[in-house]
């Protein structure tokens, strides 16, 4: 007699869930077909020209199977495209020529730059009027502008500088400061550029009376708890350092600051 639930004999064999083996082929065929895409290759210039280049040039979008007439207008586009990110370097006069080299696997946007002369900066004109003229943060930043006379033209840069002028003004409590006068002047003919800006920092705003909105802690305690006195010259650092006093404390789980 044999008990119930018992099996007698050689076990059977364990079979997979599905195949795996035939999935492979699939695989690396599928890779395969990734793998094939437009290329771009730029002869001239330096690695900074190079690098911008392809920043701004994306032939991977266009598929291997392009069609010829897509050929001229795509070309025309790579040339302009060129022409931007070598202009943002200062080159303002390059020579461009593209052209498209098509293989069996797909095809090669080829564009050869001869730079040229770059756009120098001749002239920079950085003045600070209102009341920022005596703050030692503004003079320091108008007295090192990154592009000097001599320097070659870059708009990065520049732009770079023109908001690292705004973004102090506002840091430092200049909330009323504008440029009266924001010029990149490019005299492509002569290949130079002058830079003019003149920027008004108005009055500086001061801390005014400042209110804690809480009902739980005593207004007394909660006073000794920052550092900020009223009257004192605005400073966006000082209210980074006041929620984070607040928050050291233990006795917040959150703090928001506004200014009004």
């Amino acid at each position: 007699m044999s008990s119930s639930g018992t099996r007698s004999g050689a076990p059977e064999a364990v079979r997979p869930a599905w195949p795996c083996a035939p999935l492979l082929p699939a695989l690396l065929l599928l890779a395969g077909i990734a793998q094939a895409a437009p290329t771009l290759r730029i002869t001239g210039g330096d690695e900074d020209a190079q690098a911008n280049i392809r920043a701004h040039v994306e032939p991977a979008r266009e598929p291997c199977a392009l069609p010829e007439w897509r050929e001229h207008a795509l070309l025309r586009k790579a040339a302009r495209d060129t022409a931007a990110a070598l202009r943002a370097l200062g080159w303002y006069a390059p020579g461009i020529t593209t052209r498209i080299v098509r293989d069996p696997e797909c095809w090669t946007l080829s564009i050869d730059v001869t730079p040229g002369n770059p756009v120098i900066v001749t002239q920079t004109d950085i003045r600070i009027t209102g009341e920022a003229a005596d703050d030692s943060a503004f003079t320091a930043l108008a007295a090192s502008p990154p592009l000097r006379t001599g320097d070659r033209l870059h708009h990065g840069i520049h732009d770079d500088y023109v908001r690292e002028i705004q973004r102090l003004a506002e840091s430092r409590g200049y909330l009323d400061g504008a440029f009266t006068l924001r010029e990149l002047r490019v005299n492509v003919a002569e290949a130079s550029a002058s830079i003019l800006l003149h920027f008004d920092s108005g009055p500086r705003h001061h801390i005014g009376e400042l209110r804690l909105v809480q009902d739980v802690l005593d207004e007394d305690f909660v006073d000794r708890l920052h550092r900020l006195t009223p009257g004192t010259p605005y400073d966006a650092g000082d209210l980074v350092l006041l929620r984070r006093d607040l928050l050291d404390s233990g006795h917040f789980d959150e703090v928001r600051i506004r200014t009004l």
